[in-house]
């Protein structure tokens, strides 16, 4: 997800909860723990992906307002 600015973040926040689903004894595999979290990031995919888009369409094809509500948002 390239231009929302949140890799990083992302993939820390994919660490703890992988890490959550390895430890937290609720699964007895680790097919198990990793479908788990798997689960939990493809929930919180779809809404990134999107605003990824919108920001790839803004930079690539500016409307006057998104170009606006950039000025607004750096003022």
């Amino acid at each position: 997800m390239p231009t929302n600015g949140e890799g990083v973040n992302l993939a820390l926040l994919d660490v703890l909860d992988l890490c959550e689903c390895l430890a937290n004894g609720d699964h007895t595999t680790l097919k198990e723990a990793i479908s788990a979290y798997e689960d939990i990031m493809f929930e919180r995919a779809p809404p990134l992906c999107r605003e990824t888009v919108d920001g790839i369409e803004d930079f690539a094809s500016p409307t006057y307002e998104s170009v606006q509500e950039l000025v607004n948002m750096l003022n």
